[in-house]
């Protein structure tokens, strides 16, 4: 609402394996106690790469220090397979800052609902994160999509992920 303040998170995991986990998020103040925690789930470890994780949270949160991530192994239930996602354009027009790119499936079924997640980075540091989802891509086919957030992450590099 107005007068609140919400927040993006960006993260970056490196290192993870077995296959899907899950990712409590909590956002904590400077005494290291949790002002408010979401969960994000994470399809594919990407063989111990970078994987990108978005949250964000609409508690009235103004006093955050830091986050913390709590990782459980959530294999079985959420493996997703990644997909080829690449970042045409990102900008903020005074109102909304704006990512636009494609998603290609190299697979040999369809991606239904494939989730896209996008990570600003500042100075290579992880600054904020936004989701969005891509429209059926059949194999072979490549789509266009677009994400939008209603904030600035004054961002000077975007990276995104695909899963489905």
């Amino acid at each position: 609402g107005l007068g609140e303040t919400w927040v993006s998170v960006g993260i970056v995991l490196t290192g993870l394996s077995g296959g899907s986990q899950e990712l409590t998020i909590s956002l904590l103040d400077a005494d290291g106690a949790p002002l408010a925690t979401t969960t994000e789930y994470v399809g594919s470890d990407r063989d111990g790469g970078e994987v990108l994780v978005a949250a964000s949270f609409t508690d009235d949160t103004p006093t955050v220090d830091s986050v913390r991530v709590d990782i459980t192994d959530a294999s079985m239930i959420f493996d997703g397979e990644s997909f080829q996602v690449d970042v045409g354009s990102q900008q903020f027009d005074g109102n909304f800052w704006n990512v636009k790119g494609t998603a290609t499936n190299d697979g040999s079924e369809n991606i239904e609902l494939g989730g896209i997640t996008c990570v600003a980075f500042q100075a290579g540091k992880p600054v904020a994160g936004m989701q969005t989802f891509a429209d059926t891509i059949v194999p072979g086919a490549q789509v266009a999509w677009e994400a939008t957030a209603t904030y600035d992450p004054k961002a000077e590099e975007v990276r995104c992920q695909g899963e489905g």
